[in-house]
C-alpha cells in the first residue's frame, strides 16, 4: 500500500490576520495482510428443476496485520488481535425452475467479528439476511427481480477518547434492497 499525505490548518480570529500553515508533503509505504478466509460449499441439483446450496465460511479477522520496513505496527497489530476474533458465516439458498420462470430464496447468518471483550450486549454486528427473487429467461432476453432484507444490531460512538468511557447508541439497522436486472442476448 502507498499513502500520500499533506496537512494544513487555517486560523481566522477576530482582529487578528488570517494565518495558514502547511506540513511538508509525505509518503508512506506499508503492507496489509487481510484476514484468512476458508469456505466449504455443497449443492444439490434436483431433477433439472431445482437447486439447493449451502456455504459455511470462516473468517479470522484477528489475523489481519500491518507491516512496514521502517516502522513498527506492534501496537496496532496487538489492538487488532484484542478487538477481533474469528467469525462463521452461513448461507443457504434454493431455486425452483418452472418452464421459463425461476423462483429463488435464500438465508444468511454472518457472525460477529468482535471478541467477547469488545462486544456490547445486544450490539455485536452480526447480520441476518433473508432474500427472494423471480427470474424469467427466454432465448433472447432475461429479467430478474430480487429482494434482500438484512438486519444487524450495531453500537455507534461519534468519537472515542483513550481511557475514557464515551456514551454511544445501540442501533437496530434494517435494510430493504430491491434489484432489477434486464439483459438481451445477441
Amino acid at each position: 500500500m502507498h499513502d500520500d499525505y499533506k496537512n494544513s490548518i487555517n486560523s481566522s480570529l477576530q482582529n487578528i490576520p488570517t494565518t495558514k500553515q502547511e506540513s511538508p508533503d509525505g509518503a508512506y509505504d506499508y503492507t496489509l495482510v487481510t484476514p484468512l478466509k476458508a469456505i466449504g460449499s455443497v449443492a444439490f441439483i434436483i431433477a433439472k428443476t431445482g437447486l439447493i446450496s449451502a456455504d459455511y465460511e470462516l473468517v479470522d479477522y484477528a489475523g489481519s496485520r500491518f507491516d512496514a520496513s521502517n516502522a513498527s505496527f506492534s501496537v496496532v497489530n496487538d489492538a487488532i488481535r484484542t478487538k477481533y476474533t474469528s467469525a462463521g458465516n452461513f448461507r443457504l439458498g434454493g431455486e425452483y425452475r418452472w418452464n421459463a420462470i425461476s423462483f429463488r430464496a435464500g438465508y444468511g447468518l454472518y457472525g460477529s467479528p468482535f471478541s467477547k471483550k469488545e462486544k456490547i450486549s445486544g450490539s455485536d454486528y452480526s447480520k441476518t439476511y433473508i432474500t427472494g427473487g423471480l427470474g424469467i429467461r427466454d432465448k433472447n432476453y432475461f429479467i430478474d427481480l430480487g429482494y434482500a432484507y438484512s438486519e444487524s444490531n450495531e453500537y455507534y460512538q461519534a468519537y472515542t477518547i483513550k481511557d475514557v468511557a464515551v456514551a454511544g447508541s445501540k442501533n437496530n439497522v434494517v435494510n430493504h434492497n430491491f434489484v432489477v436486472t434486464f439483459g438481451v442476448k445477441f
